[in-house]
């Protein structure tokens, strides 16, 4: 039989409960229950994504709503912590739909601080927790590896695949590729003897120059 229809136990359990909580340590929401709140509840709940007319990201809106989501002094009647727990352990609890679901110590916690009183911090407002978790590169420290050049990656990585780089390019072609990439154009044939000849530094007009910044 599901417990949640026996209301005679509900006294019960809430006395037992006052008698724990009195003998522990307050709850700091902020610090204790804002955390997960914000991760597994703010995606669907929150002043831009209302699913089912819930936003959790602040007092107000949680106090102030219609619903009964949070009702101090009394989890067991609190909408939050029934949506959120199950008990019946081959049934998942039926919030969040997607993503992970309290832990029982997160529950454990949102019953203390709703039976507790429900104290919000004034002013605090929770916001979505970020994808980009500890494990995202930048938050990664700054790490010299064993090789630093350029090539070197690209060749770890041209091996991922079963490729390498073609041969070094000659004179010719590079001279080819430079002047089309600039102008669009050809270079001309005493632009590429002089290039190939070593005699780059006769190249005086604007294009010739602009070729021998970007080949020196």
């Amino acid at each position: 039989m599901n417990s949640r229809n026996l209301s005679f136990l509900l006294p019960v359990l809430s006395i037992f409960m006052g008698f724990y909580y009195g003998s522990a340590k307050a709850i700091n929401f902020e610090l204790e229950v804002k955390p997960f709140l914000e991760k597994k509840c703010l995606a669907c709940h929150n002043p831009n994504v209302t699913k089912g007319k819930v936003d959790f990201s602040s007092a107000e809106s949680v106090f102030g709503s219609k619903k009964e989501l949070v009702i101090p002094g009394d989890a067991y009647a609190s909408e939050i912590w029934l949506a959120s727990t199950s008990d019946d352990p081959n049934e998942p609890p039926y919030m969040p739909d997607e993503g992970e679901h309290l832990t029982k110590e997160e529950a454990d916690l949102l019953a203390r601080w709703i039976d507790e009183g429900a104290k919000w911090p004034v002013g605090l407002v929770l916001r979505e927790a970020s994808k980009a978790d500890k494990s995202w590169w930048a938050y990664q420290p700054l790490a010299k590896p064993e090789h630093c050049k350029i090539d070197t990656f690209i060749d770890e990585k041209l091996t991922e695949a079963n490729l390498r780089r073609n041969q070094p390019a000659k004179k010719r072609d590079l001279i080819r590729r430079a002047t089309y990439d600039l102008t669009g154009l050809p270079p001309t044939p005493e632009q590429v003897e002089a290039f190939v000849n070593g005699l780059d530094r006769r190249l005086t007009d604007v294009h010739g120059h602009v070729i021998k910044q970007v080949l020196a």
